[in-house]
């Protein structure tokens, strides 16, 4: 699903990649929720740095690219809507603390 980013800056790139990469980690785990939510949680703090990079330097982003990182946000979230585990809410949680911590203040 990248090449539609084609004409998008390095960091939308950056953080649809991770989010593809989180998809594919909840598809992976579709039958352990409880793995799941570990898998991803891990994914976050071994990546955290870069999804912050790239978080924060979001700022100037064109409709295309916003609308793309809406999608990929949306495919994360039907990849792991079967699941509502102590688990999955740390995972969703520390997601929404970084992307909070990290967006781009106006």
């Amino acid at each position: 699903m990248l090449f539609l980013l084609s004409g998008c800056s390095s960091s939308g790139k950056v953080i649809a990649g991770h989010f593809e990469e989180m998809t594919e980690i909840a598809r992976d785990n579709q039958e352990d929720c409880g793995a799941m939510g570990r898998a991803l949680s891990k994914y976050l703090e071994e990546n955290q740095s870069s999804i912050s990079r790239a978080a924060a330097d979001t700022g100037n982003a064109d409709q295309k690219e916003a609308d793309y990182l809406y999608f990929a946000s949306q495919e994360l979230h039907q990849a792991t809507d079967e699941c509502d585990t102590a688990e999955m809410q740390a995972f969703w949680k520390r997601l929404s603390r970084l992307v909070l911590q990290t967006s781009p203040k106006e």
